[in-house]
């Protein structure tokens, strides 16, 4: 496999006093998110799609690649990625 998509579900939290630790996630809506690996272990943004161009293209700017690399930093992994994000959830 050279690729994968995963969603991510849209929630509505903060339900009372448990805050962020009791919400609902909406199973209809989610943001997409494809990565395809590199073999020279960058990780490149190579679009986002509707976030009417207000997202950060820059990895180290975007909470997504962000999370990529931290976890990738944290597994020892000289993997690379191009990432592609769809934005399914109302951006303002």
């Amino acid at each position: 496999m050279t690729s994968i998509t995963v969603n991510a579900p849209a929630t509505v939290a903060n339900l009372g006093s448990g805050f962020d630790l009791i919400g609902l996630a909406i199973e209809q809506v989610a943001d997409e998110i494809t990565l395809t690996k590199r073999d020279d272990g960058q990780i490149l943004i190579q679009d986002i799609i509707g976030d009417n161009g207000l997202l950060p293209r820059e990895t180290d700017a975007n909470t997504c690649t962000v999370a990529i690399k931290a976890l990738l930093h944290k597994l020892d992994s000289k993997r690379g990625f191009d990432v592609v994000i769809k934005k399914h959830i109302a951006f303002n």
